[in-house]
């Protein structure tokens, strides 16, 4: 285990903490060492994913609340890559839950690459969330890659209240056909897999092959 995930796993324990000032300074010596270097993140191995995936969904949720847009996007692909590569191998239901949560603080941003790796048009910066029936293509693929994965543990123990209400909220607007431009509600859950696919492909090269980790677009 290298030291980089040594710290990730101690981040993730001070979660618990009743203070949030190691935390907070945990999270950040982490940032600085992904953003500084970079290559750490090849060293880690596939049992340790979801570990630094959960660090990276702390991560994204200190910074949300600062709503820093650049970091916001770039902590959410990261988030995204190590969290689905261990859903890919163990398929746990924490990680499906710390997927849902990325997808959901990180939308904002992270709608700019699921246009990128499905092909759709990106569009300005504002978008009208609130408006789920009329959010652009992209977004709308964001809803519905965080549908499947409620779909995929919802009977799960450890799925709190505030997930089921989430689930149960996009249950009515799917009802309503918040889907029906994309695919029929038979086909959200294969179109759902799709797109985490194309999504997972894409992110991985941008990061491992053109070494980017700080995105700005």
């Amino acid at each position: 285990m290298s030291n980089f995930v040594d710290n990730c796993r101690k981040a993730n324990d001070s979660w618990y903490l009743p203070s949030s000032d190691l935390l907070e300074y945990d999270l950040m010596e982490i940032l600085k060492k992904t953003l500084h270097e970079p290559s750490v993140l090849k060293q880690v191995s596939r049992e340790e994913y979801a570990t630094v995936g959960r660090t990276y969904t702390l991560l994204l949720e200190m910074v949300g609340k600062k709503q820093e847009v650049v970091l916001l996007h770039s902590l959410s692909r990261l988030g995204y890559y190590f969290t689905s590569k261990a859903i890919e191998i163990y398929g746990l239901s924490d990680s499906y839950l710390d997927r849902i949560l990325i997808l959901n603080i990180g939308a904002r941003t992270f709608y700019r690459t699921v246009a990128s790796a499905t092909g759709q048009n990106v569009y300005g910066s504002y978008i009208n969330f609130n408006d789920l029936m009329n959010l652009p293509v992209p977004v709308k693929y964001i809803v519905l890659m965080e549908y499947c994965d409620h779909l995929k543990i919802y009977k799960e123990k450890n799925v709190s209240q505030d997930y089921l209400n989430r689930k149960n909220a996009l249950d009515s607007f799917v009802y309503d056909g918040l889907f029906n431009s994309i695919c029929t509600k038979e086909k959200i859950i294969t179109k759902g897999k799709e797109i985490h696919q194309k999504v997972l492909v894409y992110v991985e090269n941008e990061i491992f092959n053109k070494g980017v980790v700080l995105f700005s677009d």
